[in-house]
């Protein structure tokens, strides 16, 4: 099995972060301070590899930046959006961070998704499911955008790329941030997700899209070569243009790789708690509001606990980026916690209950007490 402890650890350091990852086996992979830490002290901030939209924003009509999730103000007097699939952004350099992204995801696919999505919730009990197949879909797309950025820095072509070996490698770098997540055990089962109807609605959905993008980098690298070669004789081993992009496609879409992505997203989904001074075309004043979830890369290696040192913090400014603040003085050595639930009011039996969500015993001072 390969470990990503060493990898994370030399990103702590690079980024002078005062802590490190630590692997046992009774508490798995978790994080240690290395110095001693003073209440207040922000640990470190972190971008997300991918976010999405909570349905509590959307199904209330709040506007939101397609990339950062950042709330804006309404577009239509009734606070509601035309389609549930129109986006928009904050700024230009939103817009260019998330064009490659929201090309894969078009306005088609999406409502699509968004659509399979509700149908859904309407059969549940619980509507207030954390991830879905649109959060599954962002992170299908992200991969994509990651293997276009390597073909294209790289100047890959297709005779290239159509060594197994080399397509092996492309994939292996591109979802290389997913796999540092952690994962739960094997053959795990997710409640109120049927895997088989995610893998048909995204098959079905992200095929067409996803080789369309692929095939863009390739076909322009590809035909730079052509005219360069236009006297030499064809190479009868050359690949099928579109060959290439499938078997790249078939292994982002493949059951193996969604319901991999699935557990990842279940046990490492961080909420995005923020408050906003006054939410647009509603009367409320501040409140509280959950903008939307993310997986983070650094953040997915803190142990839960019902009592935690440090927390994870989001802000409007921030938008989908945290920071991971110490709550009370952590010593040198000293496991940094933070807490995955809202514990607060709730028995201990109430509290496992909802751990059984992230596969996680919680074993703290709190529910050690009697």
């Amino acid at each position: 099995m390969v470990t990503y402890v060493p990898e994370i650890n030399a990103i702590f350091t690079q980024m002078e972060v005062p802590l490190s990852v630590a692997e046992t086996p009774d508490k798995g992979k978790h994080i240690v301070a290395n110095i001693d830490l003073a209440e207040g002290t922000e640990l470190f901030e972190e971008i997300p590899l991918v976010s999405w939209p909570m349905d509590t924003l959307v199904d209330s009509g709040v506007e939101q930046c397609w990339w950062c999730l950042k709330v804006l103000p309404s577009t239509s007097s009734e606070g509601k959006t035309s389609s549930p699939s129109r986006r928009r952004w904050c700024s230009g350099d939103c817009a260019a961070k998330g064009k490659s992204l929201s090309d894969i995801l078009d306005d088609a696919v999406e409502k699509s998704l968004i659509a399979f999505h509700s149908e859904e919730r309407a059969r549940l009990d619980d509507t207030s499911l954390p991830i879905s197949v649109v959060s599954v879909a962002r992170c299908i797309g992200t991969i994509a955008t990651r293997i276009i950025s390597v073909i294209e820095r790289q100047q890959l072509t297709l005779d290239i790329l159509a060594d197994p070996a080399v397509m092996h490698q492309v994939f292996g770098a591109a979802t290389k941030p997913f796999n540092r997540l952690v994962e739960p055990p094997l053959n795990s089962e997710f409640k109120d997700i049927n895997i088989d109807s995610w893998v048909d609605i995204l098959q079905k959905e992200l095929r067409q899209t996803l080789t369309r993008a692929l095939l863009r980098p390739l076909i322009q690298k590809s035909a730079v070569n052509d005219s360069a070669a236009e006297t030499s004789e064809p190479s009868s081993s050359a690949p099928p243009k579109t060959q290439v992009a499938k078997e790249l496609v078939e292994a982002l879409v493949s059951k193996a790789t969604i319901n991999t992505l699935v557990g990842q997203l279940t046990i490492n989904s961080q909420a995005l708690n923020t408050v906003v001074p006054q939410l647009p075309g509603k009367r409320l004043t501040a409140c509280i509001i959950c903008m939307g979830a993310a997986v983070f890369t650094l953040q997915s290696n803190f142990n839960h606990s019902c009592d935690p040192n440090a927390m994870v913090s989001a802000s409007p400014e921030r938008n989908h980026e945290i920071v991971v603040v110490a709550k009370r003085p952590i010593t040198k050595g000293e496991e940094v916690t933070i807490s995955y639930i809202v514990a607060d009011n709730k028995s201990k039996d109430e509290r496992q209950e909802e751990l059984q969500a992230y596969f996680f015993t919680c074993q703290c001072s709190v529910c050690g007490r009697k």
